[in-house]
């Protein structure tokens, strides 16, 4: 689940309570009375550290998005090839969101899609997406430039590409109510991307 640091304060319980009670009822049964209840607090608290629903949301979004990011910032840092860095950052990716299992369903929500170019929650998703892409985009880049991958390789569509098969498996995943394992596609994942890439 959502990574907290020790010791838990008011506020956290109150994130990590929204995010169990996505997962297990999703988005348009979340109330502030459901996160009261579930964090052990009176509602009337959460109105103190929080202006409602969206901004916990947006919260949650951005703390699981700066977790994710700094993984992935890690895995590109280490100094091991571009193809171990891709099996890294897909192995990541399944985990994050194994263990992060409402955040699929912030995700696709109407909420986020719905909601205008300005608004926080949505920009949010966008800042995750962008910067993730980015850290694929640059493994790419160095497999070209080491002669790993084919120097032909259209980053932006094989980045595209790469992230776009973790977030349709994502999706599945939630349809399926979280019924099977991710991480155990991890593998043929990663190999299927570092062969379809490898220089000719």
């Amino acid at each position: 689940m959502l990574a907290l640091e020790q010791p838990i304060t008011k506020r956290e319980k109150i994130l990590q309570a929204t995010l169990e009670l996505i997962q297990e009822q999703g988005l348009n049964e979340l109330t502030t009375a459901k996160i009261a209840r579930r964090s052990a607090t009176a509602e009337t608290i959460i109105y103190r550290h929080f202006s409602g629903k969206q901004e916990i949301l947006t919260e949650l979004l951005q703390r699981v998005g700066s977790d994710f990011q700094k993984s992935a910032e890690e895995i590109f840092a280490e100094d091991i090839s571009p193809a171990e860095k891709l099996a890294k950052m897909s192995a990541s990716h399944l985990e994050f969101i194994q263990q992060t299992k409402g955040i699929s369903r912030i995700l696709f929500s109407e909420q986020i899609h719905l909601a205008a170019p300005t608004d926080p929650l949505k920009t949010a998703a966008r800042t995750i997406a962008a910067e993730y892409r980015n850290c694929v985009k640059q493994i790419i880049c160095d497999g070209k430039a080491t002669g790993n991958f084919d120097a032909e390789l259209d980053v932006e569509t094989a980045s595209r590409s790469f992230m776009g098969l973790h977030y349709l498996l994502m999706h599945e995943w939630s349809l399926d109510s979280f019924s099977w394992n991710l991480q155990e596609l991890n593998t043929s994942i990663a190999d299927y991307y570092i062969k379809a890439w490898k220089s000719k």
